[in-house]
């Protein structure tokens, strides 16, 4: 309507002149705070819907100064950069000012932009591309506007108004999320991993639900392309940037990762195996890993060993819709009914009419959700009779599932007992011996999956989780296992020479594994 873009092109002519007053170089703090005060005299922002229509026009405005540049190819205008860095200064006053309350300006100014991006991305997705540097600059201009003003200590910038600020950008950013804006993806990543965003965010736990769904979110969006092979220069970019991303959390914040990266693994593509490795091969710093090579070692005897690992996110949310929690619940008190394992395989599976053609069949998240469960169930147990009991019940419950199921079900239920294989806990412990207890009590098929899941995941770049390093060299070192006497070792020579590649790796030179004759030669 007409009054509609009277208003809409007023609210952009005090965007103009504000840019300019903050271009001069006889603008200080003063007259810019005095400047602000006489806006808010003539513009009532204090109300809700006079400030949501003033930032929609300003942040239109700045995007708007991009524009020219980005249709003819050129680098970006000086005045696309002065009008967002003036918008983001006109928000930090507003903030300094606490108009609405002390986050309300904020607030307001992140939902215009996240509007912005999405009405763009929909209406234009072939012109998004040159749209990305004005939202990118608005919102890296304010993280940077906060950290300075956070560093020098300015009586406003305390942190919790920090902290409350990071938290409104990841809730922005967790509605941006790449799979609902996938022309925002790089732009996105970017933002997420922002030196001045994302260590602020994993800092403290009360940030790491926001982190761990925006890893989680980074994670499903790539998780459809590379199953299905689309593996284009951009989509290489992307995963390599998502690998630096975690790998940097891994170095600076292991006890994040170590809590949320069963989590993570749900998200995590089938054929990405070194990235699995490195979120599970997160550990708390406090804590020292004995050696895997260390001639019998008895982690039974570990001191963290009984310890169980921090568990902060509702893993049994993917159970539910299938009630297999509390059946699996009752199926360890009381081993009954006979049959459980056989049912469990169908629960497991994801409804025909719901799956594509090249799709999997099983959800991998209640499959890792069905183990952990177990896993928790039994080592909180706290009357050992009990708890020996439940364990003799599970062996032997997943020795009938993996039996009975499909090599997909089977392949998704060894993977998710593998995860468990991290840091020394009481987790890993159990499913060590799980591990080892299924290989020498199954089939040939069994021992042959549980034989690839564990090989494939040292046949990559390091780090290896140290659980999943010190099953592995007690499978291939012990002579009551006989591995290397079965045929999938000499199923081909190609696989003959990857086996006898792991066991150099591992070091398996003081003859205590049995190697064949193929491969010893």
């Amino acid at each position: 309507t007409p009054a509609l873009a009277e208003e809409t092109a007023s609210y952009q002519n005090i965007l103009h002149n504000w840019t300019r007053v903050c271009e001069h170089p006889a603008a200080g703090d003063a007259e810019l705070a005095t400047l602000v005060q006489q806006l808010l005299q003539q513009t009532p922002l204090q109300e809700p819907h006079v400030e949501a229509a003033f930032f929609r026009a300003c942040v239109d405005a700045a995007v708007a100064a991009y524009a020219p540049a980005a249709q003819a190819g050129r680098a970006t205008p000086r005045d696309g950069r002065q009008t967002a860095d003036a918008l983001v200064r006109l928000v930090v006053y507003l903030t300094r000012l606490g108009v609405g309350g002390s986050l309300q300006p904020m607030r307001m100014f992140l939902s215009s932009v996240a509007l912005a991006v999405v009405q763009s991305h929909s209406a234009a997705p072939e012109a998004f591309g040159g749209q990305q540097r004005a939202f990118f600059r608005l919102l890296c201009g304010l993280l940077s506007e906060l950290h300075a003003a956070h560093r020098a200590e300015e009586p406003w910038c305390t942190d919790e108004v920090f902290g409350g600020v990071i938290a409104l950008l990841g809730e922005t950013l967790q509605m941006l999320e790449p799979a609902f804006v996938p022309g925002f993806a790089f732009v996105w990543l970017m933002l997420a991993s922002h030196r001045f965003f994302l260590p602020r965010l994993v800092e403290r736990p009360e940030g790491w639900p926001v982190a761990a769904g925006l890893l989680e979110a980074q994670l499903r969006f790539l998780e459809p392309f590379i199953a299905a092979g689309r593996i284009t220069p951009a989509l290489k970019l992307l995963y390599r940037g998502t690998v630096c991303v975690v790998l940097v959390v891994l170095h600076d914040f292991p006890e994040f990762l170590a809590s949320y990266a069963l989590r993570l693994c749900d998200a995590v593509p089938a054929g990405c195996v070194q990235l699995r490795n490195l979120l599970l091969s997160a550990y708390p710093r406090s804590m020292r890993l004995p050696e895997p090579l260390t001639p019998n070692l008895k982690i039974d005897l570990l001191p963290d060993i009984a310890r169980s690992p921090d568990i902060p996110f509702a893993y049994k949310a993917a159970l539910e819709p299938s009630g297999l929690a509390d059946a699996l619940d009752a199926f360890l008190q009381t081993q009954q009914p006979a049959d459980f394992a056989a049912g469990v395989v169908e629960r497991l599976r994801v409804g025909e009419d719901a799956v594509p053609d090249d799709a999997a069949r099983y959800s991998t998240a209640a499959v890792n959700a069905f183990v952990l469960h177990a896993v928790v169930r039994i080592t909180q147990t706290g009357d050992e009779a009990a708890r020996d009991a439940m364990q003799r019940a599970a062996l032997d419950m997943f020795r009938e599932l993996l039996g009975l199921a499909e090599p997909e079900c089977r392949y998704l239920v060894i993977s998710a007992i593998a995860n468990q294989l991290r840091f020394p806990s009481s987790h890993t412990y159990l499913c060590s011996r799980m591990v080892l207890a299924l290989f020498a009590k199954s089939d040939e098929a069994v021992r042959e999956c549980i034989a690839r899941v564990l090989v494939e995941r040292i046949l990559v770049n390091r780090p290896f989780p140290w659980g999943l390093l010190v099953t592995l060299i007690e499978l291939l070192r012990n002579p009551f296992y006989a591995f290397w006497s079965h045929d999938f070792t000499r199923a081909s020579p190609q696989i003959a020479d990857i086996l006898t590649a792991v066991a150099k790796s591992i070091h398996l030179s003081d003859g205590s594994a049995q190697q064949p004759q193929s491969q010893q030669q």
